[in-house]
């Protein structure tokens, strides 16, 4: 910010400052603009302000307060409020709010000061302390207040029955003002108010706020921007999202506090030191949520994380990498979180990632449960692609509903393989791989040798695990879909359902072999040779020779 771009100082002193509808206002008093030739701190800005009044080395500054100009995001003026100024951080958050208003040209302060030589006046008078109480009790800003909303970072307080609007006490004539610094109590004798009457004697109970006249395309937060009081959000998910992205753009980070089903409670993880705070609400009778209380900017500096970010959840992610997912489904999960990297500059853990895909791809083809209760409407779809194609499934019936089944097994195959079977040689291979994925079914496969030599599979079946019932199953099929009456040699890994199977009284006639390569694998196995090996597959190629 270069010496042309400073914002001049206005101070106000020995006033009274006013809650009016148009936010706060000062009254009275003496006022002089100061300008700046560098950004100054709170000890500076106290130096000036001292400087300006005429303070002496006894007397004590109590409160600054910082009147801020509201706008809305078409730059119209909306109203003013009032603000404590106590520390370097509020002076560092004035500046950076400055920064994004050109509107502030001139940054107006208000002053409550104690003049000693007032109070020993004042004192001479008084036959009690306590009754000299209003050299400084005059101030309306209490401390309690002070902690219920501070506009850079104070704690605020739940009871949302407080109104946060309301700065400074009701005074005798029905204004809301204070008597500060230490000519004060002469400015009242001659005060009288120059707002209008309906102003300053409204009965609140009267108001009546219609919600549907908010301007809600003036409370959309948008990416970069800061939150504030009264946006609207259309879901919970959506509240949290937001305070996600921003967050991990200031590289800060929240946790949820006081969290309700009709309430979202934000604060800094740094809540100790950081009075950042973020309330939603939502709305009676809607699905909107508002934000009804919210402290910011955050104080805290900028905090060094690992790599990863705490409030980016796998949620968030599937819906960056979607895209990517569509594109490539086999997409590795290393590609997926250098992408989230370039785009975010945070690289989520791998486990995080790998749900986020999960949740990506049953977001863009379904859920995995989905997948089973359309198994009949996708088999009735392959029918009208592919006539007379032959599937069969099975299920267990519910309880209490018996027209809905569990999915159990599944077996299907073409006309098209079952009618080039007849051409193959009558050698059937069989056998069963492992799917992927959230259930870990198998794969049961029958496959034989056409006149090229080619691989052709001739039937598949989707079992739970390679058990002898459920090879009974698909050999059962298997023989009356697609071997029919034909004689042929099964060859398998021998596996204990497989035999089981084909001890049934279809198989009458058929023989069953060794699988060479399962055969060669056993044997290496037990003696853990690799000559050894390498002779036995030459030895079983002679066999079959």
């Amino acid at each position: 910010m270069t010496t042309n771009e400073l914002p001049a100082l206005k101070i106000y002193w020995d006033g009274t400052i006013l809650s009016t509808p148009g936010g706060v206002d000062y009254v009275s008093g003496k006022s002089e603009l100061v300008e700046l030739t560098s950004v100054v701190n709170f000890a500076q800005l106290q130096v000036i302000i001292r400087r300006v009044i005429g303070l002496k080395d006894g007397d004590e500054i109590v409160k600054i307060y910082l009147r801020v100009p509201r706008f809305d995001e078409h730059g119209r003026f909306q109203k003013y409020d009032g603000f404590p100024m106590e520390t370097d951080v509020h002076m560092e958050a004035m500046w950076r709010n400055v920064s994004r208003t050109p509107q502030m040209r001139v940054l107006e302060f208000y002053i409550v000061y104690n003049s000693l030589s007032q109070v020993r006046t004042d004192g001479d008078d008084c036959a009690d302390v306590d009754d000299c109480a209003d050299v400084d009790d005059g101030d309306d800003f209490s401390d309690e207040d002070e902690e219920e909303e501070h506009f850079y970072g104070a704690v605020a307080d739940d009871n949302e029955d407080d109104d946060d609007d309301d700065i400074g006490g009701e005074n005798g004539d029905g204004t809301h003002g204070e008597n500060v610094g230490g000519g004060s109590e002469q400015n009242t004798d001659h005060f009288e108010s120059r707002l209008p009457h309906e102003y300053t004697h409204q009965n609140v109970d009267d108001m009546c706020v219609n919600m549907n006249l908010w301007p809600k395309e003036n409370a959309i937060w948008e990416a970069g921007k800061e939150f504030e009081l009264g946006m609207v959000f259309s879901l919970r998910y959506a509240v949290q999202t937001c305070a996600a992205s921003y967050h991990i753009a200031a590289n800060k980070e929240y946790k949820s506090s006081q969290t309700t089903g009709k309430t979202i409670v934000l604060v800094c993880v740094n809540n100790d030191t950081c009075n950042w705070r973020l309330r939603a609400s939502l709305l009676k009778g809607e699905t909107d949520w508002m934000i009804t209380r919210y402290n910011g900017p955050h104080q805290c500096s900028g905090q060094s994380m690992n790599q990863d970010h705490r409030n980016l959840r796998a949620r968030q992610i599937a819906e960056h990498i979607d895209t990517q997912l569509h594109l490539q489904r086999d997409i590795r999960i290393k590609t997926l979180q250098e992408g989230i990297f370039q785009k975010l500059r945070v690289r989520p853990g791998y486990k995080k990632t790998w749900y986020a895909k999960e949740k990506a791809i049953a977001n863009r083809f379904g859920q995995w449960d989905d997948s089973f209760k359309e198994i009949c409407n996708f088999m009735t779809n392959v029918i009208v692609a592919n006539p007379r194609t032959v599937w069969h499934a099975t299920g267990t019936p519910i309880e209490n509903n018996p027209q809905f089944r569990t999915f159990k097994h599944m077996f299907w195959t073409y006309e098209s393989v079952v009618k080039g079977f007849q051409y193959c040689k009558p050698v059937v291979y069989i056998d069963g791989t492992h799917t992927y994925g959230k259930y870990e079914m198998t794969l049961l496969i029958a496959s034989a040798i056409e006149g090229n030599n080619h691989i052709m599979p001739i039937a598949f079946a989707i079992v739970k695990s390679e058990t002898a019932a459920s090879w009974r199953y698909f050999m059962r099929m298997l023989k009356r879909y697609v071997l029919g009456e034909r004689k042929v040699c099964i060859i398998s890994d021998r596996g204990s359902g497989i035999m089981s199977a084909m001890e049934g009284p279809e198989w009458v006639g058929d023989t069953h072999k060794w699988c060479i390569r399962h055969l060669v694998s056993n044997f290496h196995n037990a003696f853990k040779k690799k000559y050894i090996k390498k002779l036995a597959e030459k030895a079983c190629n002679f066999l079959v020779i």
